[in-house]
């Protein structure tokens, strides 16, 4: 980045400026409210593990809508279906259990019967989080993917409006140049 950094409370053009909390002030005799939070689904607060994934993503509120709300409570539910896979599949002595064994009557693993299970399901729910994550726009390749369209769709409307008054002004030169050769 070449220049001068930019001061943390300079007025900016375009773009969005970070949330933050607003109070209630009073302008032209009008009261605005500060921006209301999201409130938490009663499924999402009922589980612990998609309770405390709701509070850490969504927090106040401020970078979502009230029509996210089903796909954070689908975030949340795979985030929930992680931990407990991963809870299966790395156990308290801190050791990773990639394959069933059979054991006999002592306790004892005699043979391997087949890949855990709860690998593929602890797969299946990253895959998911990320899938989910990117349509949120909470992963860092989501939010930068968002600016390049933004600047992308910005750059194509200056662009038509460039090309509108250019056509406008050959349409103009056109027409004088009829009417002069009546």
């Amino acid at each position: 980045m070449k220049g001068r950094k930019p001061k943390p409370n300079a007025q900016r053009r375009g773009g969005t400026q970070p949330a933050q909390i607003v109070p209630a002030t009073v302008l032209d005799a009008k009261v605005v409210e500060a921006p209301s939070c999201l409130e938490k689904p009663p499924r999402v607060a009922s589980n612990p593990l998609q309770s405390e994934c709701w509070d850490a993503m969504v927090g106040l509120g401020f970078d979502f809508e009230p029509c996210d709300i089903p796909l954070l409570e689908s975030y949340c539910f795979w985030y929930s279906v992680l931990r407990k896979a991963e809870g299966s599949v790395i156990h308290d002595d801190g050791s990773v259990h990639t394959v069933i064994y059979e054991v006999d009557e002592e306790g004892n693993a005699k043979s391997v019967i087949g890949p855990n299970p709860d690998l593929r399901t602890a797969e299946k729910a990253t895959n998911m989080l990320r899938q989910i994550g990117d349509v949120l726009r909470i992963n860092p390749t989501a939010r930068e993917r968002s600016k390049l369209m933004d600047a992308v769709t910005k750059s194509t409307q200056a662009d038509v409006v460039n090309k509108t008054i250019e056509g406008y002004e050959q349409f103009k030169a056109a027409q004088k140049a009829l009417n002069a050769a009546k």
